[in-house]
């Protein structure tokens, strides 16, 4: 049998996917906290369904994979499994046993543990159809987020199966890890982190409404900002003295999650715009709690700094804008501004204004003709 070794993440990426886990405690403990237990399983269960349906075909796909049955079924789990370094998977004749003693959800609720039992469900829909009606997880022994120090779940279609059978069964097939270079893994990590925390969100936006979803997930955003901030200082070597290092380190780390297409000085800080955001078709809310968790973070790093904002592709914008700026500044950074910047800078505001629903299509068009001098 082949073991996975320990992946050793680059730092930075490490420090992202720390944050998108952190994302996700939150949102589970929120709906926990609103819902209790089992009203927020059975919240999220569709949700957590449709995105094992996606992730399935994203890896099938990936992989090729054309043969069906339970082998094909685990193999994929499997190559699902790189989330967690060392996930194991086994066949026996009578079950299918999933492990693993390290997790970076292990401080959420059952919110986020009873996604597997949805995840094999989806699974088994395209890999193993034959097996779709009988396979369930019927057991979880044990689980980190109870205080066990591996989690366990076991997969049958025998409901009767007892635990102490599950686990002496003999291991006829273990699938191997995949064989993926360490960019690759890294590159599916954070797409998955980011579904491993926007589902549930979805779940509360849909039932609860915006305001309560917000009002529950903003300050517990702004926490984990406040809680990463000397982390970052350390890893992005930012100097509270120093704003350019801030607005460098700022910018790097907020191109983990999202791909930068520049990075402009505006007056009185710099401006950040993204072409393409793995969160561009979900809920603009998104974006909102991102904005939380960086007012956490810079009120740490410097309170005199703010980011925002200002165009979102989640609200259908065709780019993200974010600027980083000093709090009432209206000093100039940089050289000073030429008309054209000054009408480019115009430009910014009067399209922000018309995405926001301040203005008409008539009146942008016409106060764009006035400040380009038509």
């Amino acid at each position: 049998m082949t073991e996975r070794k320990k992946l050793k993440y680059n730092s930075k990426d490490q420090m992202a996917f720390d944050v998108l886990a952190e994302f996700g405690v939150a949102t589970s403990h929120a709906i926990t906290q609103i819902m209790g237990e089992k009203q927020g399983e059975a919240l999220v269960g569709p949700e957590w369904y449709h995105a094992g349906l996606a992730a399935t075909l994203n890896v099938k796909n990936r992989i090729g994979l054309e043969a069906q049955g339970s082998i094909s079924a685990m193999y994929v789990l499997n190559w699902m499994g790189i989330i967690w370094a060392d996930a194991k998977v086994e066949i026996t004749n009578n079950c299918v046993r999933w492990s693993t003693t390290s997790c970076p959800w292990s401080k959420g609720t059952s919110v986020y543990c009873s996604q597997h039992t949805h995840i094999v469900k989806a699974i088994t829909e395209i890999c193993a159809p034959e097996h779709r009606s009988p396979v369930s997880i019927t057991l979880n022994p044990k689980s980190l987020s109870r205080g066990d120090k591996i989690c366990i779940y076991i997969m049958s279609a025998d409901e009767g199966l007892d635990i102490d059978q599950a686990m002496a069964s003999q291991c006829t097939c273990e699938p191997l890890p995949p064989p993926l270079s360490l960019e690759e893994m890294a590159l599916w990590n954070h797409s998955y982190m980011g579904g491993e925390w926007t589902a549930p969100l979805k779940s509360m936006l849909n039932e609860l409404g915006p305001e309560t979803t917000m009002n529950a997930l903003q300050p517990k955003f702004k926490e984990i900002g406040k809680d990463f901030a000397n982390r970052f200082k350390e890893e992005y070597k930012v100097s509270s003295n120093d704003f350019d290092s801030m607005v460098k380190g700022i910018e790097e780390f907020h191109s983990c999650f999202l791909k930068r297409g520049g990075l402009d000085r505006t007056f009185d800080g710099f401006e950040m715009t993204t072409n393409e955001c793995p969160y561009s078709g979900e809920p603009s809310e998104i974006c909102q709690l991102f904005q939380s968790f960086y007012e956490g973070l810079l009120e740490e790093i410097h309170p005199s700094l703010i980011m925002k904002n200002s165009a979102m592709m989640t609200k259908g914008d065709k780019t993200c804008h974010w600027t980083i700026s000093k709090k009432g500044s209206t000093a100039r950074v940089g050289a000073a501004p030429t008309r054209e910047d000054d009408s480019r800078t115009a430009l910014k505001a009067l399209a922000f204004k018309y995405a926001q629903g301040e203005i008409t299509k008539d009146e942008y068009d016409e106060l764009k003709k006035l400040i380009q001098g038509e």
